[in-house]
């Protein structure tokens, strides 16, 4: 109902449109006439969209007390399927009426899910749903597979927990219970590991900084701390990679006498 796909491909004003989703899937269930192709925009990109906003709440609604409300979204998709390859849902985060009327008429579901314990955790109704879904509505509704968003680079491990996940209904639901608590694991684990590199960042800047050498320091800084090329920071500096490759050197040489000179002052101690 936030009508954020209409917003995200160019209709910033989505609650003013005249024609959304709502409109066309009130229209069959008032059984009027229309063109099939009312409502949709044609984006330059090559994909076209029926847009949606806050009336998909009230359609909701409404579906609840028609009479074969589950079917009402399949007579649309019957009328415009030979005109795509491709139909996408963009649901909305609930499991209502209208996404269940998107379930009877679909092939299959990708769930997008955040990598965290409590998005995770709401797999395990939406599963239940879709088990329904196929016993009495749609028994060749499959699971397309898990979309993770909003992945760090920490959590790539994460790939191993997702694939572990059951391929197609919810006839395994301890399996998913099984596969949540791995993920609120896997959550703190990718949380330690961050604080790990914190303070492995904060350790290496203050060994950096104690660099009398302005001209090491820098160097040192775009290599480790800004992660820069070789080649990115020959243009930085100005110098040829041999030149740099001589500096580096002596830099590692300055941080060894630095430690070597901590470590005999603490020995003395």
């Amino acid at each position: 109902p936030q009508g954020s796909l209409t917003v995200s491909l160019g209709n910033p004003n989505q609650d003013e449109l005249e024609v959304t989703f709502a409109t066309v899937i009130r229209r069959i269930i008032e059984k009027k006439e229309m063109d099939i192709r009312e409502g949709i925009f044609s984006h330059s990109e090559g994909v076209d969209l029926l847009p949606g906003n806050i009336e998909t709440t009230v359609l909701d609604q409404q579906l609840m007390t028609e009479t074969g409300g589950e079917f009402i979204v399949r007579k649309y998709i019957n009328r415009i399927k030979d005109m795509y390859d491709y139909i996408i849902f963009d649901c909305m985060p609930s499991l209502g009426k209208v996404v269940i009327n998107v379930l009877t008429c679909a092939d299959s579901v990708l769930i997008p899910v955040q990598a965290a314990y409590l998005p995770v955790k709401g797999l395990i109704q939406l599963y239940n749903t879709i088990q329904i879904t196929q016993e009495l509505l749609n028994p060749s509704l499959r699971i397309e597979g898990i979309l993770m968003t909003m992945v760090d680079a920490l959590a790539t491990k994460a790939t191993a927990t997702v694939s572990d996940m059951p391929g197609s209904g919810a006839k395994n639901i301890h399996k998913m219970e099984n596969i949540i608590i791995k993920i609120a694991d896997l959550e703190n684990e990718i949380n330690e590991d961050i604080d790990e590199l914190v303070d492995l960042k904060i350790a290496i800047t203050k060994l950096i900084k104690s660099v009398d050498n302005q001209e090491h320091q820098t160097l040192l800084e775009l290599r480790y701390l800004c992660f820069k090329t070789w080649e990115q920071i020959t243009v930085d500096m100005g110098y040829k990679v041999r030149h740099l490759y001589r500096l580096h050197e002596e830099a590692l040489k300055s941080i060894s006498k630095e430690e070597s000179s901590r470590d005999k002052v603490v020995e003395e101690i």
